[in-house]
């Protein structure tokens, strides 16, 4: 997590990351399809409604079009609107984190850049951050950390293929924290190419 954000967003994570006081608590969540990439940048949260209108972009209005759809350019609060019950605006251009009424949809690649959260967790982020919050959306498919005398590497798929160095970007960030020697690289290799998504130990033991 950014410290010294409330919210980070870490895209290949598919995850929000909301420091609440001592607290930081995790959620899935669904970000950008790959042909349409949800933005880094830190933001600030500059506008929160409940039960918002949904005023269409005209590039989803264009793809409408393209598609042979209706071309729907402004959505009351209903059922039908896919922004659901919650909207959080960031100051990141045209991009929001709101609740969503397809929740299967939650930790893919599906929307138009913005950030869908299950009905109940926006509902709940809605109400601890307050406009004016600060917010970080990061893209970061891999992660070391050492926790005490531990060495632990998580991997996810790189999305958006941005990423392509992914073992030399670790070897930098530990040759600069000067604890190298710790690190199992043939484990860390393995840890990469499965890209499970899970904090693997790859500490060297003597």
């Amino acid at each position: 997590v950014e410290d010294r954000f409330q919210i980070t967003l870490n895209i290949p994570q598919r995850l929000l990351l909301l420091v609440d006081g001592d607290t930081v608590s995790a959620y899935p969540i669904a970000v950008g399809l790959r042909s349409w990439p949800t933005p880094v940048g830190s933001f600030t949260v500059v506008d929160k409604e409940e039960n918002p209108t949904w005023d269409v972009p005209m590039s989803i209005q264009k793809e409408m079009r393209a598609q042979g759809k209706p071309v729907i350019t402004s959505m009351p609060p209903s059922p039908e609107n896919p922004l659901g019950a919650h909207w959080i605006r960031t100051s990141l251009p045209g991009i929001g984190i709101h609740g969503t009424i397809a929740p299967s949809s939650v930790y893919n690649y599906a929307s138009h850049g913005c950030i869908r959260m299950h009905p109940d967790d926006v509902a709940f982020v809605f109400t601890r951050v307050a406009i004016g919050a600060t917010g970080a959306s990061i893209y970061r498919p891999v992660t070391i950390a050492r926790i005490d005398d531990r060495v632990f590497v998580e991997a996810h798929p790189d999305g958006y293929r941005r990423w392509p160095m992914g073992l030399v970007h670790l070897q930098a960030i530990v040759e600069r924290d000067g604890y190298a020697e710790m690190v199992d690289w043939p484990a860390v290799g393995r840890v990469l190419r499965l890209q499970r998504g899970l904090a693997v130990d790859v500490t060297k033991d003597e």
